[in-house]
């Protein structure tokens, strides 16, 4: 099971130096983008990223409608996936496609409302599922237990799916996620609620055995 880091920042400078703090302690990353609309609450967004460049491998989830519309922007700072929910648009297909056409990894995101039978097509068709844990939009969340009898059920949809689930994720909860097997996690605020997030990152570790 893999720790991604999240960031989910209202601002450059925030965004900048979050990502500073995290080069040399992990690999990847998932960076959070949120249009006010999908979710409530406003995060950078293209624009923001203007001159921008890390060596961290970028996992973007996207929690905005007509995500078709920023995936020129997000291959072009160099992401290598690129997550967008199955409630945000009418046509997934093309947005699966598009994002291949750029030469990203396409996956889709559930809502914790959203059952997994209504989207058991798309699961066939993509190698990156995540699952939401708590409602979208802000960190700090407490994490909807039942949603990760999802993991199970993608699993039966498409056995070689990675299964992310994002939200609620701390050292208590994690005793019990790891129980459910789940590919990664994504983590924002039991790391950033620490002065290092290297240290954080080792505490979480260390739950997950």
């Amino acid at each position: 099971m893999e720790i991604i880091p999240v960031i989910l920042a209202q601002e450059s400078r925030e965004l900048r130096k979050k990502i500073r703090a995290l080069e040399g302690v992990t690999k990847k990353v998932q960076l959070d983008i949120v249009d006010g609309r999908f979710a409530p609450n406003m995060t950078v967004m293209p624009k923001h990223f203007i001159r921008f460049s890390t060596k961290l491998k970028l996992q973007i989830h996207l929690m905005c409608f007509k995500p078709e519309q920023y995936v020129l922007s997000f291959a072009q700072i160099g992401s290598e996936e690129f997550i967008f929910h199955i409630e945000s648009t009418k046509n997934p297909d093309r947005v699966i496609e598009i994002i291949k056409s750029k030469k990203m990894e396409p996956g889709i995101a559930l809502l914790p409302t959203t059952k997994v039978s209504s989207v058991k097509k798309y699961i066939k068709k993509v190698k990156l599922v995540l699952v939401l844990a708590v409602h979208p939009g802000f960190s700090g969340q407490p994490i909807i237990v039942n949603v990760l009898n999802k993991i199970k059920e993608i699993r039966k949809i498409n056995p070689k799916v990675k299964v992310i689930i994002d939200g609620g994720v701390n050292e208590v909860s994690l005793h019990m996620i790891k129980k459910y097997r789940p590919s990664s996690v994504c983590i924002n605020s039991a790391i950033w609620n620490e002065k290092d997030p290297a240290i954080a990152i080792k505490k979480l570790k260390k739950a997950m055995k």
